[in-house]
């Protein structure tokens, strides 16, 4: 069976003390609590994926979640829909360290030691500073206001005018609004653009119809993808070329064409491509 890419279910925030307390109506001992509104929403998604991940490797039922306007508001507290996306914590669940020896000469060995040097924590950071990996604005957080319409749910999000998308249904929407976070930050990014703060959920107004969730995005896939958007020519080169080439066993006419593109205007593809720099947290 296909495990799902995101898991969603309503949860209920209730104030305890000084604090908040976060509890999920379809999922026995799936709770969390934390100090602020936010911190508690962040802290729900965390929990709620660890609790899904364990349900699949024990080959728990997984239960359907309860529609969000079938549960009651609490007094003082409120209902959030909370998604969770399971590749990031299948692979942090999964991830393993692997041992590698090394040799380096002993002149730098016993210098390095001399210094307590950390020999693991120097060579991750030599490896990421090759292969530019970078933990700066690689994940924004947005909340989004999703208005539940006849046949549709509309999104929106309040700190980026303009930034807006819908849906066919909830889940159709979660997607949709991944997708026009992603591209809308990124057209900023690209713009120059100053990024806001996002908004704080307890300032966001509540109305009927509308629920607000979390929207995450992780930036270097949605850069990649749209450097690597690639667009459709039709040319036109002589029948004996076509058949020469063919002759020869040339078929990609299309990767033939980017590197003579790439070697004219003296570009490095393997440089400029995202794809020669692999997502680090693949599995």
């Amino acid at each position: 069976m296909k495990r799902p890419k995101y898991y969603k279910y309503p949860a209920i925030f209730l104030p305890d003390g000084d604090g908040w307390t976060v509890t999920f109506p379809n999922l026995e001992n799936c709770f969390t609590s934390a100090d602020t509104i936010e911190e508690a929403i962040v802290e729900a998604q965390a929990v709620l994926g660890d609790c899904m991940y364990f349900r699949e490797v024990q080959k728990d039922n997984i239960p359907e979640p309860t529609p969000i306007e079938m549960i009651g508001s609490p007094s003082g507290g409120f209902v959030q829909l909370v998604v969770a996306v399971m590749s990031p914590i299948r692979r942090a669940w999964s991830t393993k360290a692997v041992k590698k020896t090394l040799t380096i000469p002993a002149w730098l060995s016993d210098l390095a030691e001399e210094n307590h040097v950390n020999y693991s924590a120097l060579l991750q950071r030599a490896l990421k500073e090759e292969l530019r990996v970078t933990d700066e604005w690689t994940r924004y957080i947005y909340p989004a206001l999703f208005h539940y319409e006849e046949n549709q749910v509309g999104v929106t999000f309040p700190d980026l005018p303009g930034c807006v998308t819908v849906g066919k249904d909830e889940t159709n929407a979660i997607k949709c609004a991944k997708e026009a976070l992603g591209l809308h930050l990124y057209g900023m990014e690209v713009d120059g653009e100053s990024i806001p703060a996002p908004s704080s959920i307890k300032s966001l107004p509540q109305k009927k119809g509308t629920i607000c969730v979390l929207v995450d995005v992780w930036m270097p896939l949605i850069r990649a993808s749209v450097k690597e958007y690639s667009v459709k020519k039709t040319l036109t080169i002589p029948a004996w070329m076509d058949r020469a080439a063919k002759e020869a066993g040339i078929k990609n006419y299309s990767l033939m064409l980017q590197v003579a593109i790439a070697q004219e205007l003296g570009i490095d593809i393997k440089a400029e491509t995202p794809s020669s720099h692999p997502d680090p947290t693949a599995a």
